[in-house]
């Protein structure tokens, strides 16, 4: 028998100091490009959707940057390290983000639909017209639905659509305003209230732990946003779902998985996981 090839030995990363606006560099071999480690964790489907939503983001509006992403597999604990042909700084990264989800809100338009239960007729009327106009709108559409996959005449939803209307909660609803809303409201009160900007509202996001401060609509994709009212032992009116409006560039609607189904801020960023592009984003 033939003795098990070894296995190369594996390099360790380099990292090079930081400052808060700086950029938070990995080398892990020489001649590879700089990396900003981003502090999304990989078992959070809410994080891993702002991630996808990121590449997305930064491809719609810094396509020169040629952004990838790969895990920081021998530098634990795993994290997604972000890759770029230019080194930036997490401000600049944040800024050209908050630009991509201005970008790509603009298609998230759904004429007053709150609930993804459309007839199967005009399911297809929907997704005809969407397939001859632009590819964006192409891929959301497709993302959310299909009119060959239906129930009861209705379409059946994506898998990543858990709000059917319960407790006032729409899924297109929040799917529009979601991303269009560039930052949350004022955090504390009176003169110590605090208003972020978009891009610093991302960079929480994608740079620092979430700490969940904002009162926003969710989605339900982070586990923490998974409110049970009816299990609570208390008034469910007292309750209140927290979560880090810095992931707003998620989009469900164009992440697919197959037909009849799909899918940053944490909540805007992974509204825009989806759509045709070069880095192996789109899951079908």
């Amino acid at each position: 028998m033939r003795p098990p090839a070894e296995r190369p030995p594996q390099k360790s990363a380099i990292f090079w100091p930081s400052t808060p606006d700086g950029p938070a560099s990995v080398l892990c071999s020489p001649g590879v490009l700089p990396r900003l480690r981003l502090d999304l964790e990989p078992d959070n489907l809410l994080a891993f959707l702002a991630l996808l939503g990121l590449l997305r983001a930064l491809e719609t509006s810094r396509p020169n940057w040629r952004p990838r992403v790969a895990w920081s597999v021998d530098c634990p604990p795993i994290r997604p390290m972000l890759s770029l042909t230019q080194e930036q700084t997490r401000a600049a990264v944040a800024a050209a983000v908050a630009d991509g989800v201005d970008d790509l809100a603009k298609d998230h338009v759904f004429d007053g639909q709150a609930d993804l239960n459309y007839p199967p007729a005009l399911a297809r009327e929907l997704l005809e017209r969407a397939a001859s106009g632009s590819p964006r709108r192409a891929d959301l559409w497709s993302a959310l639905m299909s009119d060959a996959a239906a129930k009861d005449g209705k379409v059946d939803a994506t898998p990543l659509c858990l709000l059917f209307g319960q407790g006032h909660q729409h899924f297109l609803d929040r799917l529009a305003v979601v991303p269009a809303t560039a930052s949350p409201p004022p955090r504390g009160r009176g003169k110590k209230a605090v208003t972020l900007t978009a891009a610093e509202c991302l960079a929480e996001a994608l740079f620092a732990a979430w700490q969940r401060p904002d009162e926003m609509f969710a989605f339900r994709w982070d586990p923490n946003e998974d409110v049970r009212f009816a299990l609570l032992a208390q008034d469910p009116s007292k309750a209140r779902t927290l979560t880090q409006h810095g992931n707003r560039g998620k989009t469900p609607g164009e992440h697919r998985t197959e037909a009849g189904q799909s899918g940053f801020d944490g909540q805007k960023m992974a509204d825009f996981c989806g759509g045709r592009s070069a880095g192996g984003r789109m899951l079908h």
